[in-house]
């Protein structure tokens, strides 16, 4: 091997590391992550699907229909996750295995731009099935928390989302990470 072609290999090695390096930073910076603790049981949740309701607003959290016309958008967002598993005394109406689901409800500014807002009495959390359980016993309303508006593009908005919920009986979930909603705008 001659000393030019040594140099090369070398250059060519250090590139492709560079490439390397590079789009694995820039997956780990889109990679939407979502994480759901409820009684101290954490686990990666999935997005199932995502709605932008326009000209609207979050209306009374225990009837069945959420979204009422207002100034506003709310982003309301599906998701499950699959053998969660949770052993709890006090969660025992909640102790399941069988496959998750819920909605979450943000309330969105008209014209949604990066920023962040408070997630009480703009957002909460509805556990769908459960149907033995009252409304009141499914529907978690934020204790703190906060989510970020991460960007807005033609036709997504990416947020963040860390906030700690709670329902009428004490019970509380937790969301944290990275989700996006399609919008049409």
């Amino acid at each position: 091997m001659t000393k030019s072609t040594g140099k090369g290999m070398l250059i060519a090695t250090a590139v492709l590391l560079a490439v390397a390096l590079l789009s694995a930073a820039c997956v780990s910076r889109y990679r939407l992550d979502l994480y759901l603790t409820l009684a101290e049981s954490r686990q990666r949740i999935s997005v199932e699907s995502t709605q932008y309701v326009m000209d609207a607003v979050i209306g009374n959290p225990y009837v069945d229909d959420k979204v009422e016309v207002g100034r506003g958008n709310v982003a309301v967002v599906t998701i499950g996750a699959r053998g969660m598993r949770v052993e709890s005394h006090r969660w025992k109406a909640l102790g399941f295995d069988e496959y998750f689901r819920c909605q979450v409800y943000l309330q969105v500014p008209p014209m949604p731009r990066p920023d962040s807002s408070v997630l009480i009495d703009r957002s909460l959390v509805h556990i769908l099935g459960r149907y033995e359980l009252p409304i009141e016993e499914r529907v978690f309303l934020p204790l703190e928390g906060y989510y970020i508006v991460d960007s807005v593009t033609d036709h997504s908005i990416f947020f963040t989302i860390d906030g700690t919920f709670s329902n009428k009986t004490g019970s509380q979930i937790e969301l944290h990470g990275h989700f996006k909603v399609n919008h049409n705008r």
